[in-house]
């Protein structure tokens, strides 16, 4: 007898404080000795006051199958869950989610990221959207 499976399916964006955009310094397909670590590239937003208040994160939200649920600003549904997802924009476009999730007639999962129209990589710039999705599956 098969068990249903209960997955918790969760998108944040890091990038305002992960590191410096650095061409190709950090690119894995050049093996480990060019990991931004090994390379020395600093920080993004370094010296901002509060830096991890920068990652957007607005929590995991519940779905069904085939019922599209978009990553919002308010979108949590874990009691307890401390999100991070900036009240007001510094500059440029708001942007009030991340992308959205929904899964297909068989049941695999789509994430789709939120429609991007602006672009840069300026000090407290925050990319509100997903450009590519990183997954860690866990059993």
């Amino acid at each position: 007898m098969c068990k249903p499976l209960r997955e918790l399916w969760h998108v944040a964006n890091k990038k305002a404080v992960w590191y410096e955009f650095n061409e190709l310094q950090g690119n894995s397909l050049f093996g480990d000795d060019n990991s931004y670590a090994n390379l020395g590239v600093p920080w993004r937003n370094s010296k901002a006051p509060n830096r991890r208040e920068l990652i957007i994160d607005p929590g995991p939200p519940r779905f069904q199958v085939r019922m599209p649920v978009q990553f919002l600003i308010k979108t949590v549904h874990l009691i307890g869950y401390n999100t991070t997802f900036p009240e007001s924009i510094i500059s440029g476009k708001e942007v009030t989610h991340l992308g959205e999730i929904i899964t297909d007639d068989k049941g695999r999962l789509i994430v789709l990221g939120a429609t991007i129209t602006y672009s840069a990589l300026n000090e407290l710039w925050q990319q509100r959207l997903i450009l590519g999705i990183k997954m860690r599956l866990k059993r």
